[in-house]
C-alpha cells in the first residue's frame, strides 16, 4: 500500500458575546475535542466547505449549556460551549443574624490520667567556654613601628597558632643582621620541627620549615630586604595569628633599609 495523500479539512470559530463573556462553540467525537469543521471535497472552495458545517445541525444557538455526553464508541459530534471570563464570582448569600441566643454546647469531658507528665523532650545546647590563652610578650615598640597582630579569628574549642612572643630589635641591637627568626612550639611548650612557616609580601610568598636547631638558635629565618610594611608571618596547618607590617627601617627612618631583626614565637593552642 503507498503513502496516503494529504487531506485538506476547513472549519469556522463559532463566537458569541454573552454579557461580558465569550462563548466558542467545541465539538467532541470520541476524545478529541475541535472547533467545527469537514473535509474539503475535490473541486470545492474552503470556504464553502466549512460553511456546510452549519447544514450538519450544529448550531451555537440553545447550545449554552453542554448536552449528555455521549457513549466513546458513538461518532456524532458532541457541541459543548466553553465560557471565557474574567467576572468575578457573585457573592454568597450572608447569613441575617437573629436575637434569639445560641444556647452553649457542654465541653467534653476530659479524661484525667494517673499516670505523671512526661518531661519535655529539649536538647540541650553545648556551649563551650573559652580556655585560659598563654599571655602575649609583645615589644612596646611594636606600636611605633606600626606593626600588629591579626588574630586567627576562631571558635571555642578549636586548634590555632597563637603569638605568644614578638620582639624586635633595632639596629645596634640586631648587630648587622636583617631576619625575621620564628620559633614554633606544641601546647606543652616544646619546639615543632619541620613545621611550615608562610611569609607573604607585595610581590609574592614563601613556606619555610622550622629546623632542628640548638635551643639557642630560633627554628627558622628568613632574611628582610624590603622596608617596614611588607612583610607578614604566619603558621601553616591551623588557623594561625598572622603578623603584619615588618620589615627593614626604624622608627625614626621607617623608609630606609636599616637592619634590624623581628623574633617571633607561635604556639599551639586551643582555645
Amino acid at each position: 500500500m503507498g503513502p496516503r495523500s494529504p487531506r485538506l479539512s476547513a472549519g469556522v470559530v463559532v463566537v458569541r458575546r454573552a454579557g461580558d463573556d465569550w462563548l466558542y462553540l467545541l465539538l467532541r467525537a470520541f476524545n478529541h475535542w475541535d472547533f467545527p469543521k469537514g473535509m474539503v471535497e475535490e473541486g470545492e472552495e474552503p470556504l464553502a466547505a466549512a460553511a456546510e458545517m452549519r447544514a450538519a445541525g450544529i448550531a451555537l444557538e440553545g447550545a449554552d449549556e453542554p448536552p449528555a455526553q455521549q457513549p466513546e464508541e458513538a461518532a456524532t459530534a458532541t457541541p459543548w460551549i466553553v465560557v471565557v471570563t474574567n467576572t468575578p464570582p457573585p457573592p454568597t448569600d450572608t447569613p441575617v443574624p437573629t436575637d434569639t441566643p445560641v444556647p452553649p454546647t457542654a465541653a467534653p469531658a476530659r479524661s484525667v490520667s494517673s499516670a505523671p507528665p512526661r518531661a519535655a523532650n529539649t536538647a540541650t545546647p553545648v556551649v563551650v567556654a573559652d580556655r585560659p590563652q598563654p599571655a602575649r610578650d609583645l615589644d612596646p615598640r611594636l606600636g611605633a613601628l606600626n606593626v600588629q597582630v591579626q588574630p586567627a579569628g576562631v571558635q571555642p574549642g578549636q586548634s590555632y597558632w597563637r603569638l605568644v612572643a614578638a620582639r624586635w630589635e633595632d639596629e645596634g641591637q640586631s648587630g648587622g643582621r636583617h631576619s625575621i627568626f620564628v620559633n614554633v612550639l606544641d601546647e606543652n611548650g616544646n619546639r615543632v620541627v619541620g613545621q611550615p612557616v608562610e611569609i607573604r609580601w607585595g610581590s609574592g610568598s614563601v613556606s619555610l620549615p622550622t629546623e632542628d636547631k640548638p635551643l639557642h638558635e630560633p627554628a627558622m629565618n628568613f632574611p628582610m630586604y624590603n622596608t617596614l610594611g611588607s612583610y607578614a608571618v604566619s603558621v601553616a596547618g591551623l588557623p594561625s595569628d598572622t603578623v603584619v607590617g615588618m620589615g627593614l627601617g626604624s622608627i625614626q627612618q621607617p623608609a630606609f633599609t636599616i637592619h634590624t631583626c623581628f623574633y617571633l614565637t607561635f604556639q599551639r593552642t586551643t582555645r
